[in-house]
């Protein structure tokens, strides 16, 4: 599993995998759904052309929660980020985080070189392109005040760590079954770690 650490920011802490290498930063961010571990098969080949850093945007992966989780407020604590970094960097995102690198490069340009955007979430027809029902209910479902707590602890004491990993696994890649073994491993690993620091209600974030 790669090995990272959490970056203090002014609106929370973002976990972070950063290749130490020299160059254009490249800004690795998942989809909804996705960690860092998504990216585990290419922070090798990209960190040979420039320093490589995949991120866990708030609530997701190892990085805790904001007050606040919509696109916007994802959005402005990635500005921090790249702010700290020193240096205008190339955004790669996938799906949502797609769209979050859109929205900062219109709104924050100086902060970006460039965008490559895998399948970005931006906003197609409804008719053409339906939301997952599985992925949509369970948004929903987690979004509600209270509800979604209660909702979140059921999911983490009724369904074990490994498979709730390999259900995300499936939501958030076209063919689950072409998944290299370390993306796999990585992904499993997380959820093991984020599940062992779940203690309460109140700490559902960790193992969901």
């Amino acid at each position: 599993m790669e090995v990272g650490a959490f970056e203090k920011l002014p609106s929370g802490e973002m976990y972070a995998v950063d290749s130490g290498g020299t160059g254009v930063p490249f800004v690795l961010i998942h989809g909804l759904g996705g960690s860092h571990a998504n990216w585990t098969e290419m922070l090798d080949p990209l960190s040979e052309r420039s320093r490589t850093i995949a991120i866990d945007l708030p609530g997701f992966g190892y990085s805790p929660p904001i007050r606040r989780h919509d696109l916007a407020s994802l959005a402005a604590i990635l500005v921090e980020f790249l702010e700290a970094l020193g240096t205008p960097s190339v955004l790669i995102g996938n799906s949502m985080g797609g769209l979050v690198a859109e929205m900062i490069a219109s709104n924050r340009i100086d902060l970006v070189r460039g965008l490559i955007l895998i399948s970005p979430a931006s906003p197609p027809p409804f008719w053409t392109r339906p939301a997952n029902p599985r992925v949509a209910a369970r948004v929903v479902a987690q979004s509600l005040p209270v509800v979604g707590h209660v909702v979140t602890d059921l999911i983490r004491r009724t369904i074990p760590a490994e498979k709730r990993a390999l259900s995300l696994l499936e939501v958030v890649s076209a063919d689950s079954d072409r998944l290299s073994d370390r993306v796999v491993a990585a992904s499993l690993a997380m959820a093991d770690r984020r599940s062992s620091r779940c203690r309460s209600i109140e700490d559902v974030w960790r193992c969901a």
